[in-house]
C-alpha cells in the first residue's frame, strides 16, 4: 500500500507501534501536522511496555473536516467515531468501550490532545492557527497558506 512518505518515517521510528508497516488503510499527513504526530507516537511509545504495543494497532491517519483523525485499536478494544458536519462546524461524537482498560484510556486522552492540537495548527506550514472554509471545504490554514490555496476545492 502507499502511503505518504511522512508515515512512512512515523513507521520507521516507531517500528514497536506499527510493526513494521503502514497503517492497514490508505494514510496522508499533512505537513503542518508532522511534528504534532510525531510527537504524539514518541509519547505513546514511552508510554506502552512491549506487550500493550504489541496490542496496538494504528488502523489509520489522516485529515478529515480539517481534522487530525487517528484510528486505533487496542486488542478488541477500539472507539467508534462519527462526525457531523453542518456548514461551517463540525461535531465529532465517540464511543468508547463500556469498562476500558487505563491504558486504552491514556492512549485516547493522548491522541485527543494531538487532534486538538492539529486543529489550531496550519496544515500546510504549522503555525498556529483556525479552521477556515474555502470553497465549501474547510480546511485549517494560517491566512498565508490560504492565499496561496486556489479558490477550488484541494
Amino acid at each position: 500500500m502507499t502511503t505518504d512518505p511522512r508515515i512512512d518515517a512515523l513507521v520507521e521510528m516507531h517500528p514497536r507501534l506499527f510493526k513494521g508497516r503502514p497503517p492497514r488503510s490508505w494514510s496522508d499527513l499533512p505537513a503542518g501536522w508532522t511534528e504534532i504526530v510525531r510527537c504524539l507516537f514518541a509519547d505513546l511509545d514511552a508510554m506502552l511496555s512491549d506487550a500493550q504495543a504489541a496490542l496496538l494497532e494504528i488502523l489509520q491517519i489522516k485529515e478529515k473536516f480539517a481534522g487530525l483523525r487517528v484510528y486505533w485499536s487496542l486488542g478488541q478494544s477500539k472507539t467508534v467515531a462519527v462526525d457531523l458536519f453542518a456548514p461551517g462546524s463540525v461535531e465529532r461524537l465517540e464511543a468508547r468501550p463500556r469498562r476500558p482498560s487505563a491504558v486504552f484510556t491514556q492512549i485516547a486522552e493522548r491522541v485527543r490532545q494531538a487532534e486538538v492540537q492539529a486543529a489550531q495548527t496550519c496544515r500546510h506550514c504549522g503555525q498556529p492557527d483556525t479552521r477556515r472554509q474555502l470553497s465549501g471545504w474547510l480546511l485549517t490554514l494560517c491566512a498565508p497558506c490560504m492565499a496561496l490555496q486556489p479558490q477550488e476545492a484541494p
